[in-house]
């Protein structure tokens, strides 16, 4: 897990870089994922490694299907950014496939925690995207 953290920081590295070459502020739910983030962390983190795994599970698969999205956008629209979005991609299916690995999916808790991450998830994105 240690390793996904250190992925996730170079995430935002990488991201603040290139936004900061092109002028470009962060979005507005930058605070709100972070915030939302660390306490959806928390709560899972006590709950144990079911949740935890439901949890990333949930977020990368709405990650890699708003970074496919964006992807195919800015293969045209914006060359430098699709690359940017491009390097961080197979980090992020890695962790879905990883969390996937060690989902139990038999639960009707897991189903509803893994539903309202990716409500959530995607909200997120949404309010960031205006």
């Amino acid at each position: 897990m240690m390793e996904f953290q250190q992925h996730e920081e170079e995430h935002r590295r990488i991201f603040q870089q290139h936004l900061s070459q092109i002028g470009v502020r962060r979005c507005v739910s930058y605070h709100l994922a972070a915030v939302g983030g660390f306490g959806l962390g928390f709560v899972t983190g006590l709950i144990g490694p079911s949740a935890i795994a439901a949890t990333t599970f949930a977020v990368e698969h709405v990650v890699l299907r708003h970074l496919e999205e964006q992807l195919a956008y800015l293969r045209t629209a914006a060359p430098d950014a699709r690359d940017c979005v491009g390097r961080i991609y197979d980090d992020e299916r890695e962790h879905h496939d990883a969390a996937e690995s060690r989902l139990a999916r038999d639960g009707w808790l897991t189903r509803l925690l893994i539903a309202v991450v990716q409500f959530s998830t995607e909200m997120v994105i949404r309010i960031g995207m205006r």
